[in-house]
């Protein structure tokens, strides 16, 4: 069974590749209970990014599986995560 995570696009201009996909570490049951938790805790959600990513843009939140933010991740230039180095 895949569980889904708070997901959020950040741009960050002095990166490389400056877009990227952060999850957060709460994992939900299904697609439907992350959505919903996002809808019902928008406010502070935005609040703690808004406080975590000052010099960056939040592009977007979704709910997605980890598999679905590396796939997504690599897609935006990242380097495959069996790649990085230790």
């Amino acid at each position: 069974m895949d569980v889904f995570y708070v997901t959020v696009l950040v741009m960050i201009s002095y990166l490389v590749p400056p877009y990227g996909w952060i999850q957060f570490t709460e994992p939900f049951d299904s697609k439907e209970v992350c959505e919903a938790h996002l809808t019902e805790n928008w406010d502070s959600l935005s609040d703690v990014l808004q406080t975590r990513f000052t010099g960056g843009e939040i592009k977007t939140l979704q709910c997605m599986t980890v598999d679905d933010a590396k796939s997504l991740n690599v897609e935006l230039g990242h380097k495959h995560y069996e790649d990085r180095p230790q």
